[in-house]
């Protein structure tokens, strides 16, 4: 995967990363920035852009591996997708509503 001195050269370019692993395969992903929350948003919402909603933030936060071995990987193994996005989406702050702490006021 990566030295500990390439982990600290994403760290420090993107902030918090996150390694992300599933059927041999790894990523390593940064946050999403909230314009590019705003864009999956809109796609997920989009009957249109749906489809391509998880896939066009996993092309914006994945840091590792570069954008050609990322794409062969998702060419190999479509379902990663998905399984990385819902971990993604979490990271950036998105988390089931049974995840989050309610108190009445």
């Amino acid at each position: 995967m990566l030295s500990d001195a390439q982990i600290s050269e994403l760290k420090a370019k993107h902030g918090p990363i996150r390694k992300l692993s599933a059927d041999g395969r790894s990523v390593i992903i940064r946050r999403a920035t909230e314009a590019e929350w705003m864009v999956f948003l809109g796609y997920s919402t989009d009957d249109n852009k749906r489809l391509s909603a998880m896939r066009t933030l996993l092309d914006k936060v994945v840091v590792y591996p570069e954008a050609p071995a990322f794409a062969a990987m998702v060419a190999e193994l479509p379902g990663l997708v998905q399984t990385f996005a819902t971990h993604a989406t979490e990271f950036s702050g998105f988390l089931e509503a049974k995840a989050v702490e309610k108190q009445d006021l």
